[in-house]
């Protein structure tokens, strides 16, 4: 079966951070080809787990994606990840969800404690780190609530960073036996007092036009 790659982004900012210089700035849907032929096609979800679920049953359903890959910004909830940094997901979880003993704290009874990755093609890139990706129908600004976070999944599960959407993509996906990779660039980290979100975004940071070129040119 050949590749047919679906993009999710949650906000028109990240979407037109990541297809800058482009037609598609100011558009919900772009879609073209990679080095290697590809197809992909690239929409905005909205902020939230419903929205991406939503997002990730539609590429995969009416588009006929067999891989999702997600671009974003999120929150750093590791000491050792600092504002710029880029995250790639090796698995995913959710923080915010309790089923109840004997599911463990962030496991959907019935699912995995974790969701795959399908990350291989950015495990080798410069400069990236990998680890956890945990998300939540929560922004977290403050050491109080990503402290509270890590606590209640340490020390079995250890983030390094915090979203609102992969978690749920990758549960479509998990269900429907599609690949994904989520892939977030740090924008702030309470942990370590780097509250710079809004400040981040108003400059047009370029690093997630950056990672979307990556995608296009890996052989």
């Amino acid at each position: 079966m050949s590749k047919r790659v679906g993009i999710i982004v949650a906000m028109r900012k990240e979407f037109d951070a990541l297809f800058a210089g482009t037609e598609f700035v100011g558009c919900d849907f772009a879609k073209g080809r990679t080095k290697r032929n590809i197809p992909y096609v690239a929409m905005i979800s909205g902020i939230g787990k419903v929205n991406a679920a939503v997002m990730a049953y539609k590429l995969w359903k009416e588009y006929d994606c067999n891989s999702i890959l997600s671009f974003g910004w999120a929150g750093g909830s590791d000491y050792t990840v600092h504002v710029g940094d880029v995250i790639v997901g090796d698995e995913y979880m959710y923080y915010d969800v309790n089923c109840g003993s004997p599911n463990a704290i962030g496991q959907v009874q019935g699912h995995p404690e974790t969701y795959p990755s399908d990350y291989e093609e950015w495990r080798f890139l410069d400069g990236m780190k990998h680890g956890l990706i945990a998300s939540g129908d929560t922004f977290v600004e403050t050491e109080l609530m990503a402290g509270a976070i890590t606590q209640s999944l340490y020390p079995d599960h250890c983030p390094l960073a915090l979203d609102m959407e992969s978690a749920a993509i990758a549960q479509v996906c998990e269900r429907r036996q599609v690949g994904f990779t989520s892939v977030r660039v740090i924008s702030d980290n309470p942990l370590s007092g780097e509250r710079t979100y809004n400040m981040f975004w108003e400059q047009k940071d370029k690093t997630l036009s950056e990672l979307f070129r990556k995608f296009l040119d890996m052989d």
